[in-house]
């Protein structure tokens, strides 16, 4: 079971490297429109049942954990994701902080909407991503506040949220003498001179009501 998991993951990785998100298991797996790959890695029923019953947590401590993190079905594997993407490539000297919207029509309530984006509704990812190549070496998704006492994934705040995604890439990388390019939803002059203290630059766009920080910050 855990081969065919893993075999899984690896087709759905694969799915969207060639660009073939949109295509159904049907075409994924047709000898016209599919990748070969695909039927010489496992038969399309048994692509089908893994997706219809893979899960990724421990059906016996589902309930307490998801009490604590709304993300906990998933949590597991996206702290592997995680661990593996920043040991992997060592940053450059030039990193930025963004949000992306994964498309995504499941029914959870954590679900995001913005009709700015072309996919309107998904999974907002909170990460901090290379700037010269397509990469992201840490990644935070929104999942809301949870229903019990909070856990060590909800963060609350958006200099929080990139204080916490620094931190997490610091425990496998040095990140002294990098610039960080921070989107204005999360530009702060607080946030800024944080990353300074720990030697790393940073360039963003101060938004209008927190010109006062600037202002402040400037007389003292």
């Amino acid at each position: 079971q855990r081969n065919y998991r893993l075999n899984w993951i690896g087709l759905l990785y694969l799915r969207g490297l060639l660009c073939l998100n949109n295509y159904s298991t049907e075409s994924l797996f047709s000898d016209k429109t599919g990748h070969p790959v695909f039927s010489a890695t496992m038969s399309k029923n048994r692509f089908k049942f893994v997706i219809a019953n893979v899960r990724f947590d421990d059906e016996e401590t589902r309930r307490d954990s998801w009490s604590s993190d709304r993300f906990a079905a998933f949590r597991e594997l996206i702290e592997m994701f995680n661990a593996q993407c920043s040991k992997a490539i060592s940053p450059e000297d030039y990193l930025s902080v963004d949000e992306t919207l994964n498309p995504m029509r499941n029914q959870v309530s954590f679900k995001q909407f913005n009709p700015s984006k072309p996919a309107k509704y998904g999974l907002l990812l909170k990460s901090i991503n290379a700037t010269r190549y397509p990469y992201t070496f840490i990644t935070a998704p929104y999942s809301g506040k949870p229903v019990g006492d909070a856990g060590e994934f909800y963060i609350s705040g958006c200099d929080e949220i990139v204080k916490s995604l620094i931190s997490g890439l610091e425990k496998s990388t040095d990140l002294k003498g990098r610039n960080v390019s921070i989107d204005r939803l999360y530009t702060s002059i607080p946030l800024c001179k944080w990353l300074l203290e720990r030697q790393i630059t940073s360039v963003g766009t101060l938004k209008t009501n927190r010109s006062e920080e600037f202002l402040t910050s400037s007389r003292a």
